[in-house]
């Protein structure tokens, strides 16, 4: 059938002959004593199956029961009908609410209640856990942001960034700050019972190999020293050859001139290598320098010096006796 028109494309064609934008081509009034309000269309599926039917439902005079509504419902297996869609009179729109409250409100008690797939996003947002886990679907990271300015990122490889955009170092987690007015990260136990640990570091296999420890006054940083991981071989006898070795420098900074005493990483490696992290000289893909990293107080150092001390005391009180 064609109604302003004599070659109708589909059973019921409507056009308008008015060249304005914004003329009506079709209006359904529903009345009911002197509330407008009931269905305006309803859709049948094929042989009338009543699990294929949607209906638009419009509710266009306010009283004390209604508020001026526009709703989509569709008829469920049980013959009941499912309300998915409302636009109240403010405008809100509701997707499984009748009551939004919001310019656009979603809501479900049970399950996701958004769910993009093959888009820019893939992900949900589950109503359960009140959490968010997006996804990438093609070069696409994810961001947090608030009053408008981007706080926090996930990137393509999955990295977490804080108030950078890019990584910093090769680190999983980077974190930018101003240290002169913040933290960077700040740890507070719950308890006053402190029977764990701040920070654990774990290595492949799953074992503990240091952790950072507070007892709410001290704060200690171990690594492991069980007797149980160890097979004793004898007492530290060479701890003067490995004070002899070590070659003690004075000089400056490059980056700021200030002072330096201590010692080049390079050559402590070479009379204690656990000290020492990194290869001398070493670059990344790009040419830049990896610096070596060094640590005086490991627990090798510390044993040779107590047991030169040791031996030195000896010494003295063999001395003093005669």
């Amino acid at each position: 059938m064609g109604i302003g028109t004599s070659s109708p494309s589909v059973p019921l064609d409507i056009v308008t002959s008015n060249s304005d934008v914004d003329v009506t081509a079709l209006k359904l009034t529903h009345r009911s004593g002197t509330l407008k309000v009931g269905t305006v269309l309803e859709l049948g599926g094929a042989s009338g199956s009543s699990n294929f039917v949607t209906r638009l439902i419009g509710y266009s005079q306010p009283n004390a029961t209604y508020n001026t509504q526009f709703a989509i419902q569709t008829m469920n297996g049980a013959g009941s009908y499912v309300t998915g869609f409302t636009q109240d009179e403010n405008g809100n729109v509701g997707i499984g609410t009748t009551s939004p409250t919001r310019q656009l409100q979603v809501s479900n008690t049970s399950n996701a209640v958004i769910s993009a797939i093959n888009g820019s996003i893939e992900g949900v947002l589950n109503a359960t856990t009140a959490g968010v886990n997006f996804g990438s679907a093609s070069n696409h990271f994810v961001t947090l942001s608030t009053n408008g300015v981007e706080r926090a990122r996930i990137d393509t490889s999955g990295n977490l960034l804080v108030g950078t955009t890019s990584t910093i170092d090769i680190g999983k987690i980077s974190l930018l700050f101003d240290a002169s007015s913040q933290n960077g990260i700040s740890v507070k136990s719950s308890s006053a019972t402190y029977s764990n640990n701040l920070m654990s570091f774990v290595n492949a296999g799953g074992s503990q190999v240091g952790y950072i420890y507070t007892n709410g006054t001290i704060t200690t940083y171990s690594g492991t020293s069980d007797y149980r991981l160890k097979d004793i071989t004898g007492p530290l006898t060479d701890s003067g050859v490995f004070i002899d070795a070590l070659k003690p420098k004075v000089g400056t900074w490059k980056s700021d001139g200030s002072k330096f005493v201590g010692f080049l990483a390079h050559e402590f490696a070479e009379v204690s290598p656990s000290s020492v992290n990194g290869e001398k000289d070493a670059v990344d893909a790009e040419g830049n320098p990896k610096y070596q990293g060094m640590q005086a107080g490991t627990a090798e150092v510390i044993a040779n010096l107590v047991a030169e001390l040791q031996s030195l005391r000896q010494r003295v009180a063999a001395l003093e006796s005669n």
